[in-house]
């Protein structure tokens, strides 16, 4: 686990002994039953990242995980806002 300077927690996973969905892989249910907290996710193509401090985040998921910057949103006073970054790894 990994808790990022702008308050964010990744966990990366090098190894999963269970790949598929846990809804089946043929027409699931729209409802899941007994899903708890956020789903992990097995591939990730991009990212908005908004909060508090994300300079250092940011530069973080591009040096580290070959994250590209592709948009920056500014607040009125000029500072950055949010952040969209893009991955194909």
């Amino acid at each position: 686990m990994i808790t990022l300077s702008s308050g964010h927690v990744l966990n990366l996973f090098y190894h999963s002994d269970r790949l598929g969905y846990s809804s089946g892989m043929n027409n699931p249910d729209i409802v899941l039953a007994q899903v708890e907290g956020v789903t992990p996710l097995t591939y990730l193509d991009h990212a908005l990242l908004v909060g508090n401090d994300c300079d250092k985040t940011v530069k973080f998921l591009i040096e580290a995980l070959d994250f590209n910057l592709t948009e920056t949103i500014l607040a009125p006073d000029g500072s950055p806002l949010a952040f969209f970054l893009t991955t194909s790894r």
